[in-house]
Order: structure tokens, then C-alpha cells, then sequence
């Protein structure tokens, strides 16, 4: 491959079983329009349905997609990783199968990556959710960029080098993801380059959120889980001190007061279920990783 023809980016798509919204979100990425060769690797976390084979479909009509294996374990920092090693590109960015991105949006990653080795995306929850499921959980600030006890941190809606990438090591598949796996990875890149993330405001991407009591429930325990794991490791680094007991305690305390409320009225209180299953996680997390977040 000459160096005109080798992408400047890759875009990563994980996926398992995501043959429901794969056409719409790999449809916006391949409508895309950008003067720099770049490349689509979708990595296939053992799908079994009908995943496989709408994925070799949309390949053989499109050369610039890859599909990729990745069946060793069902884990999707394992699978990120997969697609980060089959990537040809300088620059690597991750998106959701059921995501879906706007137009100029690789532009707009692109040109932010031309000065910057840490770029997040402008998360929208409003354009593809439902009001009620949209007002649930709010992504980490407009920007993607986030403060994680006063250090910065972005989500994998980010792009960033590839060499930096694989240089820490990539996303930990030890931690139970998708939750959490993202603050770590970038508590490691702030850790050994100590670079600001820096908020593409014309890549936007609208982030489909989690609709139903029960799925929430699981979902906040995913990600309580692992805040002990994020605790132990980066608690001596972080400038600012956890959340103290008294703020702890309030917590408990209004998701206990509110209960009632939010039993009779699932649909209207979602944020309940997964603040529950935030805490039921931490406290599962704390025992299991031998120190406390509650």
C-alpha cells in the first residue's frame, strides 16, 4: 500500500449481535465525506445471528470496511483491542454499533487531530432517544471531556494516536466491560503524556442510551463495579480526595427516600435504576477488589 493510499484514520466498531442498528450506523460512517483516505475496521465480538452475515455483505460492496474477528472472548476492551492491532491507520477513533454519527464528522476528528493527540466528540443524547430515556443519564458534559477527580478524562466516543494507544497498552480486558474500561485508559494516557483532551465541536455523534428499568439496573451495576477497581489504582495520583462518607450517606439516603416514586413510576424515573445499580455495584466491587467505594 503506497503511503497516498494508507488511511489516516481508522474507525472501530465493535459488535455483537448488532445486526438492529448496524446498517443505520455504519450507513452515516460510510457517508462521510473527507479529502484523506481512511478505513472502517468492525470487529465481531462471536456474533450469532445474523450479524455475520450482513457484515460480509456490506464488505464485499465496500472496500473501505473490514471485518474482523475477534471470538477469543465475549469482552468489548478485548474486542477494541482486536481492532486497534488490524488498524492501518495513524489515528484511531471507536464507535458504537448502535451510534449514529452526523455529517462532517470525520472531518471535523480529523482536522482537530492535525494539532491535537487527544480529541473527544460533541455527545448528543436528545436527536435518536426518547424525552424520558434521554433525561436518564446525560453524557459526561457536551464536550465528551470529563474531570475524574480533578484529572481530565474523555469516553471512547474520543480519537486519539494509535502508537500512543497501543504504547499504554490499550483498553484493560481485565475490567469487566463496557463500563469504566474508558476513564482508565484515559487516566493512562493523561498519566504518561499528560495531554488535555481537546473537544472537535463539529464531530457530533448522537449516543442511543438504554431505555428500559431492568436493563438500567444491569447497566449501573456494570459501571459501579468497577469505580472500587479505578479507586485503587488512581486514588494516589488524583488531586482531588473521593467522595467522603457524609456525601455517601446523602446518597444512600435519597435513593432509599425515593424508592416509592420510583417503583410506582419506572418509566418516569429510569435515573433511579441505574443510580441503584451503580451503588449495588460499588459495594459488590468493594468486596471483590478489597477496598471501599460506596
Amino acid at each position: 500500500m503506497s503511503d497516498a493510499e494508507q488511511p489516516v484514520i481508522t474507525v472501530i466498531m465493535c459488535t455483537r449481535n448488532g445486526a438492529r442498528y448496524i446498517p443505520e450506523s455504519l450507513g452515516a460512517i460510510l457517508a462521510q465525506e473527507w479529502d484523506q483516505p481512511w478505513e472502517v475496521v468492525v470487529v465481531d465480538n462471536d456474533s450469532d445471528d445474523s450479524t455475520p452475515a450482513l457484515l460480509a455483505e456490506i464488505a464485499a460492496a465496500e472496500p473501505r470496511v473490514r471485518v474482523v474477528p475477534a471470538v477469543a472472548m465475549r469482552n468489548t476492551p478485548y474486542a477494541r483491542n482486536v481492532g486497534v492491532e488490524a488498524a492501518r491507520g495513524r489515528f484511531i477513533t471507536f464507535m458504537d454499533d448502535d451510534d449514529v454519527v452526523e455529517p462532517g464528522w470525520l472531518a471535523g476528528l480529523g482536522a482537530a487531530l492535525e494539532e491535537h493527540p487527544v480529541v473527544a466528540m460533541r455527545v448528543d443524547v436528545d436527536q435518536i432517544n426518547p424525552p424520558v430515556v434521554a433525561a436518564t443519564r446525560r453524557p459526561p458534559g457536551i464536550t465528551g471531556i470529563r474531570s475524574y477527580r480533578g484529572l481530565p478524562v474523555v469516553t471512547t466516543q474520543m480519537a486519539t494516536r494509535r502508537d500512543w494507544y497501543l504504547a499504554v497498552g490499550g483498553f484493560d480486558e481485565h475490567i469487566p466491560g463496557p463500563a469504566g474500561e474508558d476513564t482508565d485508559f484515559a487516566l493512562r494516557l493523561w498519566d504518561r503524556y499528560r495531554s488535555q483532551p481537546y473537544w472537535a465541536e463539529d464531530a457530533v455523534v448522537h449516543y442511543r442510551l438504554r431505555g428500559e428499568p431492568k436493563v438500567l439496573l444491569k447497566q449501573g451495576f456494570r459501571y459501579g463495579r468497577v469505580h472500587p477497581i479505578l479507586h485503587k489504582r488512581w486514588d494516589a495520583v488524583c488531586p482531588e480526595p473521593g467522595p467522603s462518607a457524609t456525601v455517601t450517606a446523602k446518597e444512600w439516603a435519597h435513593l432509599a427516600l425515593s424508592a416509592p416514586r420510583s417503583l410506582l413510576r419506572p418509566e418516569a424515573n429510569l435515573r433511579w435504576y441505574f443510580r441503584v445499580g451503580v451503588k449495588a455495584g460499588r459495594v459488590v466491587g468493594s468486596v471483590r477488589y478489597r477496598t471501599l467505594l460506596l
